[in-house]
């Protein structure tokens, strides 16, 4: 079930990007512009500049990105995609997205889709990732827990983890399951399925 208000928390659907050129550069844009409302870090630093329908060319994980891109279809018109790297040293070169604001009073959990388990922080709490269901085409919807944070101000901070997308962040009034419970659901769901394929193969 989830919940109209977002607090005090905006674009979290991605769908406000407006693509403001910086001149003398390869198509970048103005971050603030593209995604409205979010800050992006590589390594720490905050981000000016971002790219729009595309990630950079060359070996996956070589180059730290945050990028504005088409979702699946009917998924609106953009989400984000992000990857982190490791430099020439091995060390990986961290990537988030974040935005504070004022969490939604009576909120359970924070939905979100994702192309796998997106790592999030809650003011620098992470928060354990479970899988809500398949998403539209290649995502998946993700869920945390963070009804102990309802109607209180924080930094909701998303990290990648090699190269991840993200969209359609929600807040809902329905609590996620905890990890324990749908490995037995999945464990369940499983066992039926060989049940049901032993009695065909008779």
């Amino acid at each position: 079930m989830p919940l109209c208000a977002q607090g005090s928390f905006q674009n979290l659907d991605f769908e406000a990007a407006e693509f403001v050129t910086i001149p003398g550069t390869f198509g970048a844009v103005v971050f603030s512009n593209a995604l409205p409302g979010w800050t992006g870090y590589i390594g720490g630093e905050i981000q000016t500049a971002t790219l729009p329908d595309g990630i950079p060319i060359g070996p996956p994980g070589s180059l730290p990105f945050i990028a504005i891109v088409g979702p699946p279809a009917d998924q609106g018109l953009y989400m984000v995609s992000f990857g982190s790297a490791y430099d020439s040293t091995g060390i990986t070169v961290p990537v988030a997205l974040a935005q504070t604001g004022q969490i939604p009073a009576q909120v359970q959990s924070l939905e979100f889709l994702s192309l796998y388990p997106t790592t999030v922080l809650i003011s620098g709490q992470y928060l354990p990732t479970v899988r809500l269901g398949d998403g539209p085409g290649y995502l998946d919807r993700y869920g945390v827990d963070i009804s102990s944070f309802a109607g209180q101000l924080h930094e909701i901070r998303f990290l990648a983890g090699g190269i991840n997308y993200l969209d359609d962040i929600r807040f809902s009034a329905s609590p996620v399951p905890e990890p324990r419970v749908q490995m037995i659901l999945l464990g369940g769901t499983l066992a039926l399925f060989g049940i049901k394929r032993r009695v065909s193969d008779r």
